[in-house]
């Protein structure tokens, strides 16, 4: 250990000692990979000489057929990047059309058309799929539409299925762009892309913006301004000459998409190991001393804002991360002026114009906020900050628009959200609102901790041996070890560090290939900033210092509420596999949810008076374990209203039966026509229907009502409580006593103490809150249509399951003489004569729609912004819904065959042909028998038996259910994208999940 821990700091020492040369002693560097992009522009760069004209940099051209790819394409990297693929190959295309047409004193190879032609292949069939709603490349809805233009005129045309968009994304960007903004002294972030502009603007009008000979230090965009001045610019052409040369130290004419970058390195890395637990002596005081006073003595000649070098355009991050570098070296900064440039109404902006925020430059922000003298004086920055991260965390998914891997983004937020924490225990930061903490931060923190444990592989490393991404994981356990709701991993999170930090000490004798995992207008990697990462993750203590209460108090979860569900859940075939401390740890999440949904749950049907809903502990416990299960493909945001949802169904069936199925049984044609009304309103629903709304005007009506109704529901509940709801997500448990009522209460009321307003009231504050959710309005409108259609089905399927208790009930009535216990209850499952189909037809029509799984799938399908490519696609994923609910259906009734019986709710046993099934099953076992129920109720041989038979029946045809289901997944599997395929499993899974809970109790162990 001594000997690595002596590694670390001579290698610490010496990457600040050769920022600061490089940087500071010489004329400025930079230690970004080279690109093809900028490389393909600089290769284009032809200077007359005696009216010939020649290739300035010749060498650049070779180096773009050097590292041409077999497949044709030209890749930034080993990591598979689509956007990256196709605007690298794109630029490369171009320069290779522009030397063919005038070779000059470059040589040609003889098989430059089939490169040419491979290149072009490869380029359509990733544009045949991209998705350009997605990309977070930096100015690609500028340079690809210009690359698409200038490539036709020399003969290469491309279909782009996402050209509208793309497109729409261009005039975002540049409807009101002017080119007077360019000729103009104001700096702008167009001079990194001045490609962009080819044919559209004079550049004769911009060499004022040049800085050292560049524009904006990106040698694409000064190459493009040389390449269309009218002229020649000495002070050009030498930046470029002097990028080259810099490229040739690596044995190749070749350039990075920025140079130099000095105040992005020296920030980055020097913040990075001082946050880390790197002292100013381990580091060299001279060294830390040289940067210091460079970043202070720019930071005042830019008035307090910096760019990624000097007299470049400014932005948040690399002002921010200089702000925090100075005074973690002991330089007290203010940053005021970073508030008054770069404050937006709900977070910081990189760039004044930028066209979407950005994750981590808000993390750096508030990083460099907490680490001032005196973090209260920027109390509401630092809210506004930390509300943009929190809201992005919770959203999902963690991505940002200067690092592809999710992992940097989950390392800055575990870093900066820890560091808030910290900073609010120690008494300051009082301006917070008191609840800022509650509910979604732990939430986010425990998720994170969560998903990088998961994402460690057997070696020890991350994202398959990266050695960057493998520090900010270790990075990212070290700070989120310390949470105290996260006991249940600490010693797998332990595990994790001293394995990660293994990996990465392996690295400490061997020169570092950084990746290109960074974001500009293509990928690109640095050595710098991966050799500070790794140093960080091999240096960063574990803080274990005591919380305050007032992070203590932020969770309540108990070791024995969770061994409890621990037990209960570990035991279902879903689990079989799981590892116990995951399974824990999802309990935990699903715990975490648990207060928030509590706070919801009286939303819509108040429960005033009522029993405890002991339900409500199993939902979120139900979607956490198979999110974690299925590899997370839901955001927290999405769970939670996944789970809202699922309390929802609870609370409608409960709400049907014990209300409507009681009270208005009398007028169930009325009841029909008040859910099509309520589920016939797109017009309203369009205009932005308000739910606050709807429950101002309870005042309105009949309040007493209101509560008797939530009183008989309390009392009439404990059939939901045990599980008898037929909703998608139900769930077993312990049954309650009834809550003590009043005589008023107690009495039965006529049904018209219930009036029809009353019930119109209750399920439009339902049906408002599924039709009018802020993704069913801003999803397609077919999936809005489809969506609606499936609700009311649901509602109608509610009312029609009601009917058929009606008739069951009377069915048993005329039977109770012959099979009544000696309380006067049915003790065995009559046969429903009366049923108006099959057995068959109706588990697929009025049981499955009974169920909500149907139109929880559409509501699913509009929150996770599904996509089917095709119809087929579309059918075959609601054929798979509709499985999935007769499916969770039958292991429902398997569970609750004796409990309907009781309550008289018809079950699928009750049906003819599983009386006819038994008869024929006792005939064969016993030679000829007596009809049905003659000897029920006397042993294996009678009814008991018959009733067993009828169970294993009605398992047998659930699982044979469950083969079609599977049949239906791999059919889809076929057809759709990975991130759908996640989510139709996720889908699958938590409903399988209710249909093993219904089951378990009796047969887990036969379960498969």
């Amino acid at each position: 250990m001594a000997e690595i821990s002596r590694k670390i700091h001579e290698r610490a020492t010496a990457l600040v000692r050769s920022l600061a040369k490089q940087h500071i002693s010489e004329d400025g560097s930079s230690s970004f990979l080279s690109v093809a992009y900028d490389t393909a522009w600089v290769s284009m760069v032809q200077k007359e000489d005696m009216g010939v004209k020649t290739w300035l940099f010749p060498g650049c051209f070779q180096y773009l057929l050097d590292i041409q790819g077999p497949d044709g394409g030209w890749h930034t990297g080993t990591l598979v990047d689509d956007t990256d693929i196709i605007i690298n190959s794109m630029a490369a295309l171009l320069a290779f059309k522009k030397h063919i047409a005038y070779p000059s004193n470059c040589k040609i190879p003889n098989d430059m058309e089939l490169r040419i032609k491979t290149a072009k292949t490869l380029v359509q069939s990733k544009m045949d799929s991209w998705v350009v709603e997605s990309i977070e490349h930096v100015g690609f809805e500028m340079l690809v539409p210009t690359l698409l233009r200038l490539l036709e005129a020399e003969g290469i045309c491309f279909h782009l299925p996402g050209l509208q968009a793309l497109m729409a994304l261009n005039a975002k960007k540049l409807g009101k762009f002017d080119p007077h903004v360019l000729y103009s002294p104001t700096k702008s972030t167009l001079l990194h892309s001045l490609e962009a502009f080819i044919g559209k603007i004079d550049f004769d009008k911009l060499s004022h913006h040049k800085v050292s000979g560049s524009m904006m230090c990106s040698p694409a965009s000064t190459a493009a301004y040389l390449m269309n001045s009218s002229r020649w610019d000495e002070e050009a052409e030498q930046y470029l000459s002097r990028v080259v040369s810099h490229g040739s130290k690596n044995k190749n004419s070749s350039v990075p998409s920025a140079f130099p970058t000095p105040i992005f390195e020296l920030t980055w890395v020097l913040s990075t190991l001082i946050l880390s637990g790197f002292t100013a002596e381990d580091l060299g005081i001279e060294n830390v001393g040289q940067i210091r006073d460079f970043l202070d003595g720019h930071l005042q000649a830019g008035h307090g804002l910096l760019g990624f070098a000097p007299n470049v355009l400014p932005d948040a991050d690399d002002t921010a991360k200089t702000i925090l570098t100075l005074n973690l070296v002991e330089k007290p900064t203010s940053a005021g002026r970073l508030i008054a440039e770069f404050e937006a109404t709900d977070h910081f902006k990189t760039y004044t114009q930028e066209r979407n925020p950005s994750l981590s430059a808000n993390c750096n922000v508030l990083s460099s906020l907490l680490h001032v003298p005196d973090p209260d004086v920027y109390v509401e920055q630092i809210f506004k900050a930390a509300s943009f991260i929190r809201k992005s965390c919770w959203e999902g998914p963690l991505k940002d628009k200067w690092n592809i891997s999710s992992q940097y983004s989950a390392m800055l937020a575990s870093q900066v959200l820890m560091r808030l924490l910290r900073v609010r225990c120690s008494g300051k930061l009082r301006g917070l609102p008191e609840n800022f903490f509650q509910d979604q931060i732990p939430i986010i923190l425990f998720q994170i901790l969560m998903r990088t444990l998961q994402a460690r592989e057997s070696t020890g490393s991350w994202n398959g041996g990266s050695i960057e991404i493998s520090a900010y994981a270790v990075l990212t356990l070290v700070y989120l070890w310390p949470l105290p709701w996260a006991t249940c991993v600490r010693e797998k999170v332990e595990a994790a560090i001293v394995s990660g930090r293994l990996f990465l000490s392996q690295t400490l004798d061997t020169a570092i290939q950084p990746e290109s995992i960074w974001i500009e207008k293509v990928l690109y990697g640095s050595g710098v900033l991966c050799e500070a990462h790794l140093l960080a993750a091999l240096k960063a203590p574990i803080v274990n210092e005591p919380w305050g209460e007032a992070v203590l108090e932020l969770t309540s979860i108990t070791t024995t509420s969770v061994d409890k569900f621990l037990q209960f859940f570990s035991r279902l075939p879903l689990f079989a596999q799981e590892p116990r401390w995951r399974l824990r740890a999802s309990l935990t999440e699903g715990f975490l949810f648990l207060p928030q949904l509590k706070r919801r749950s009286r939303e819509i049907f108040l429960r005033t008076d009522m029993a405890e809903d002991k339900y409500l502990e199993y939902i979120p416990l139900t979607w956490t374990t198979v999110n974690n299960l299925k590899q997370n493909p839901l955001s927290a945001s999405d769970l939670h209203e996944m789970m809202v949802l699922s309390m929802l169904n609870y609370q409608v069936d409960e709400y049907m039966e014990a209300v409507v199925g009681k009270y208005y049984k009398d007028r169930l044609p009325q009841v029909r026509h008040v859910i099509l009304e309520l589920c016939r309103e797109p017009e309203e629903i369009a205009n932005g229907f308000d739910i606050r709304s709807l429950k101002r005007k309870r005042s309105s009506l009949d309040e007493e009502a209101l509560r008797k109704e939530n009183r008989l529901i309390g009392a009439d509940n404990n059939s939901i409580l045990n599980g008898n709801s037929h909703g998608q997500s139900s769930a077993p448990t312990a049954k309650p006593n009834a809550p003590e009522l009043s005589n008023e209460a107690a009495a039965t009321p006529s049904s018209m103490s219930f009036p029809l307003a009353t019930l119109h009231h209750r399920l439009s504050l339902f049906t408002a809150h599924i039709l009018s959710h802020p993704s069913v309005l801003t999803a397609p409108s077919i999936s809005q249509s489809i969506l609606r259609q499936e609700l009311q089905i649901f509602l109608l399927a509610q009312v029609t399951h009601i009917s058929d208790n009606l008739r069951l009930s009377q069915e048993s009535l005329s039977t109770s003489s012959t099979s009544a216990g000696p309380s006067n209850h049915v003790t065995t499952t009559i046969p429903f004569h009366r049923a108006s189909t099959s057995y068959y037809r109706w588990v697929h029509t009025t049981s499955a729609d009974h169920t909500s799984c149907p139109y929880s799938f559409a509501f699913f399908v509009c929150l996770t912004r599904i996509a089917f490519p095709d119809l087929q696609a579309k059918y075959i994923a609601q054929d798979l819904a509709s499985r999935l609910a007769v499916m969770c259906r039958q292991y429902n009734d398997y569970g609750s065959i004796a409990r309907d019986r009781i309550e008289e709710n018809l079950n699928s046993v009750n049906f003819p042909e599983f009386h006819a099934e038994s008869r024929g099953m006792r005939a064969g076992n016993e030679g000829e028998g007596k009809g049905a129920g003659m000897d029920e109720g006397k042993g294996k041989n009678g009814g008991e038996g018959e009733e067993e038979r009828r169970k294993e029946a009605l398992f047998n045809i659930a699982e044979y259910e469950r083969e079609g289901i599977m049949r239906a997944q791999q059919a889809l599997e076929k057809r759709v994208e990975m991130r759908v395929i996640r989510l139709m499993d996720l889908f699958v899974g938590v409903t399988d999940l209710y249909g093993q809970i219904y089951v378990a109790r009796d047969i887990a162990s036969r379960m498969s």
